[in-house]
């Protein structure tokens, strides 16, 4: 029996658990494989740079597509994404035709796609600065939940996405990129009431108004050390993620910054070592994971504020004390390595699981295992 045979239901599910890149070959098999194939290609829309096809290229190419039967195609489209690093033609400006003519014809798809659920882009300040319709597509746009407007390889969020976000009332999860700290109360202010999940790098360190709270926020992504007291703004994160610059090393003085005491339910925490120690997390956590930690080190520097790595990486496990443990770790010396091991198994009484990402160092795994004998469960 060939597929094309089976009853168009069946086939429509089968076609939705297809990865995208056999979709797209089956399209191309036949004008019926490719009726079949469309709709589930233009519900989720990642247009990407290359070489051959510029960004503006291929963006107005999908417009056009889309454009040419509105009322079948535009109202499938579920998610649209734009990744670029920046938004460019070849030219040096955001004004040449070809971007404007771009950004034009994708307004014109926005204003119909009324059962867009997320839209992410990149260098969305110069867009929105360049096509203000798309702000005002956006906020016709009632089913949407997620926005990602990740500026992170640009400048920060400007006074132009501030009055997108203001207009958008219900979302549900937000990824600003490089965020000016003064503007991040007005970025999420519309979203108070619906808002479950939010991703920012903050930059200049200002002191923000705390007054506020977003209290259906579980998941937050911080990308450097922010100097206010985020658990006030956000006080039910149940999984948080923070990453830094990372550049400190042996002689670096690390300060304190805040004590997280609001934040007491965490389930899981993932970040640097640097940035978690700053952070100051004083509860317990379930998940601990630490992708990469970088332990044979100098002694501990002496001084006040001065703490090496590994210091610092034993001391947020024993304040989290948790039930599940994960890290990177590289093991060059035998002395230092089982050493290391055998402060943490008396730093985390309560591991349950723990999980290393480890360079094979035959000399040491025997001695590893053994450290653990005692634990619950082991998984290295």
């Amino acid at each position: 029996m060939h597929i094309f045979e089976l009853n168009e239901d069946v086939l429509g599910h089968i076609i939705s658990m297809t990865d995208r890149e056999d979709l797209f070959k089956l399209a191309a098999a036949s004008h019926f494989a490719w009726h079949l194939c469309i709709p589930h290609i233009i519900c989720d829309v990642h247009i990407t740079h290359s070489r051959t096809y510029p960004i503006p290229y291929r963006l107005q190419s999908f417009c056009n597509f889309m454009l040419a039967h509105p009322a079948e195609r535009i109202p499938r489209l579920r998610h649209f994404n734009v990744t670029p690093a920046y938004f460019s033609d070849g030219s040096t400006t955001m004004a040449s035709p070809t971007i404007q003519a771009a950004l034009g014809l994708l307004a014109d798809v926005l204003d119909q796609a009324l059962n867009l659920r997320s839209f992410e882009m990149q260098d969305c300040e110069s867009v929105l600065q360049c096509e203000p319709r798309i702000a005002e597509a956006l906020a016709r746009c009632t089913c949407l939940t997620t926005i990602g407007l990740d500026n992170i390889f640009s400048k920060p969020l400007g006074p132009y996405s501030t009055a997108m976000m203001q207009k958008l009332t219900s979302l549900r999860h937000v990824n600003f990129g490089m965020t000016d700290d003064t503007k991040l109360i007005a970025l999420l202010f519309a979203s108070r009431s619906t808002l479950e999940s939010a991703s920012f790098h903050p930059v200049h360190r200002r002191p923000i108004d705390t007054t506020l709270q977003w209290p259906h926020v579980s998941r937050l992504t911080l990308y450097v050390q922010f100097p206010t007291n985020l658990a006030h703004l956000f006080p039910n994160v149940r999984k948080l993620r923070v990453y830094g610059y990372n550049q400190a090393t042996a002689t670096t003085r690390w300060p304190r910054v805040h004590s997280y005491e609001d934040w007491s339910h965490l389930d899981y925490v993932e970040g640097s070592v640097q940035s978690l120690y700053l952070l100051g997390l004083t509860s317990h956590i379930l998940e601990l994971r630490v992708p990469s930690l970088t332990h044979n080190e100098p002694k501990r520097i002496r001084g006040v504020g001065c703490i090496s790595r590994t210091d610092a990486f034993l001391h947020l496990v024993r304040v989290a004390n948790p039930e599940a443990l994960s890290f990177g770790i590289t093991l060059r010396s035998k002395w230092a390595d089982i050493k290391f091991f055998h402060a943490l198994a008396q730093a985390a009484p309560t591991l349950k699981f723990l999980a290393i990402d480890v360079t094979h160092s035959a000399t040491v795994i025997n001695d590893l295992v053994s450290t653990f004998d005692n634990s619950p469960t082991d998984s290295t």
